[in-house]
């Protein structure tokens, strides 16, 4: 997606992949300076359909519905209190924001076959001592 020269694009969040992250600080064993024996730990949880085109305009088209709902009940609605106003600016927002969207490469959505059948055991950890 290209900007043009003066004004920049305004982005939906909504359609950014990943959904949150966490930098936690996991405690090692033994002794020593902690930086050496402790470790950060990253971790990230994204939204699998926004890595594809084809997924970002489906999360696109469900959130643009429920923003337009939104905005046309509002607006059918002549009394707006303050926080009905801001609500309705901010649907307004984000419907200009959702025509805009990052690159992504197009790949179709994964059509799995239900007559296949997928079996997973575990071994239990007792098991596993058993084996020793």
């Amino acid at each position: 997606m290209e900007a043009s020269d003066n004004e920049e694009a305004k982005l939906s969040g909504s359609l950014v992949t990943l959904r949150s992250a966490h930098l936690l600080w996991q405690q090692g064993e033994g002794k020593g300076e902690p930086w050496k024996v402790n470790k950060l730990v990253l971790h990230c949880t994204y939204d699998a359909r926004l890595l594809t085109a084809e997924g970002t305009e489906e999360v696109r088209q469900v959130k643009t519905d429920k923003a337009q709902n939104e905005v046309n009940e509002a607006e059918s609605n002549e009394n707006l209190d303050n926080e009905q106003q801001k609500r309705l600016n901010k649907n307004k927002s984000s419907l200009s924001r959702l025509k805009n969207s990052f690159a992504r490469p197009s790949k179709p959505a994964y059509q799995g076959q239900s007559n296949i059948p997928l079996f997973c055991q575990f071994p239990d950890k007792m098991d596993r001592r058993k084996e020793k």
